[in-house]
């Protein structure tokens, strides 16, 4: 009772905590920079979100190309709720956030306060809240589909998902995780029945679709507020001028080379033994480092699409305490360095970062210096992540093509 009425209170700690930053503007002058285009305010992100959802639902002639997917414009939308959904919900959203982290950690909360404390209060999370963004959304519906046991509503959850922002495309590999609680059912059926039926949404209404990825280049960052592969070879190009392209693609391949090694080092070490896809650690492991390392690859993303990494955390403590060997202790600790960096790096960022000269944009050395390092730490964590995910996705691969390859988790 006493541990129970204490993580109330620590909730709820967090809860005034955040909700003080953001009411008091305080959050501006220590961790997310204020984005006064449009003049907003508060939970901008969420309020274009529903904006852009009023103005096609009413079918203005001056509507701005839809960026999210059709799954939006069935939800209820209706003049009546306006209120609820631009005061209500976003405020709303964050109770729900909170609350997910320490469901998630409910079994390793005790001895890691601190790693809590550095997710709940890191930039990337305290961003995501600052602007509402839809990615909270998505988080919340990742832990639902990981906590839920059937089938069916995971399959509306993933669809949903799917059909909202189209990057959750990774979702869909969480259907593999019923496969003993669903023994009669092909879930290579289900999967491609699945992805046919979504894919024939997107098809009927490919306008929405095209017109979200033409206008996608509008909502990438630049060298600030950048969780991507991309950003190192960015920082290169503007200080020696080498071809971008030469660039990626030397961070590309130096990326999946050290993976390759990586993955034979954890092979080695019998690490796919500890893994499987019926535990809660393991599903969230499975959709939020794939969801994230998606992203990482493919977009110059802003860095609250780093929230979904918090879902890779719970199988790293639950191998720590498991294995005889001290890595994963120390890639924690890594972890937890690489959210207290954050706030440095955000300091950076808050603070002026580049000067202009005959009227170009030249970035000041300690501000190139710190987005080195973030790139750095980004490239080191995705690459561990990477190599445990890896073992995840073959035996996935194994059920998706029948395949018996004595390379699978327990």
């Amino acid at each position: 009772m006493i541990t129970k009425n204490t993580r109330i209170i620590e909730f709820l700690f967090y809860l005034i905590i955040i909700f003080y930053f953001l009411y008091s503007g305080e959050i501006y002058n220590f961790f997310v920079p204020e984005n006064t285009q449009m003049k907003l305010g508060l939970f901008r992100d969420w309020k274009i979100v529903v904006n852009d959802i009023y103005c096609t639902e009413i079918k203005k002639i001056d509507c701005r190309p839809f960026r999210y997917g059709p799954a939006l414009l069935y939800l209820p939308f209706l003049t009546l709720l306006e209120g609820f959904y631009y005061q209500i919900f976003p405020n709303l959203l964050i109770v729900l956030f909170i609350l997910s982290i320490f469901i998630i950690f409910n079994k390793f909360h005790k001895e890691n306060k601190l790693l809590i404390f550095c997710i709940i209060l890191s930039p990337t999370s305290l961003l995501a809240i600052e602007r509402g963004n839809f990615d909270l959304l998505l988080f919340i519906f990742a832990i639902l589909i990981c906590y839920n046991r059937f089938l069916y509503i995971n399959i509306f959850l993933i669809s949903f998902s799917f059909l909202i922002k189209y990057y959750p495309v990774t979702y869909f590999l969480n259907i593999f995780t019923h496969k003993k609680n669903n023994p009669f059912l092909s879930m290579r059926v289900v999967f491609l029945i699945t992805f046919i039926l979504s894919a024939l949404v997107l098809y009927f209404h490919k306008e929405i679709f095209l017109g979200a990825f033409d206008s996608s280049s509008a909502s990438k960052a630049g060298y600030h507020l950048l969780f991507s592969i991309k950003s190192t070879a960015k920082v290169l190009k503007y200080i020696f001028s080498i071809n971008y392209i030469l660039l990626l693609a030397i961070t590309y391949l130096s990326f999946f080379i050290i993976i390759y090694l990586f993955i034979k080092y954890l092979y080695k070490n019998k690490i796919n033994e500890k893994l499987s896809l019926d535990k809660i650690e393991d599903k969230l492991f499975l959709i939020g480092t794939n969801t994230a390392l998606f992203n990482y690859l493919i977009f110059s993303n802003y860095y609250y699409r780093e929230i979904f990494l918090i879902l890779s955390l719970p199988i790293l403590i639950k191998l720590k305490n498991i294995l005889t060997n001290d890595n994963i202790k120390y890639f924690i600790y890594f972890i937890i360095f690489r959210y207290l960096f954050l706030h440095v790096y955000n300091y950076f960022i808050l603070n002026e970062n580049f000067t202009h000269v005959n009227g170009i944009r030249v970035f000041y050395n300690s501000f190139l210096m710190v987005v080195t390092i973030k790139s750095i730490l980004d490239f080191i964590l995705m690459i561990v992540l990477s190599g445990i995910l890896f073992f995840y996705n073959f035996e996935i691969f194994k059920i998706l093509f029948n395949k018996k390859i004595n390379f699978g988790l327990k």
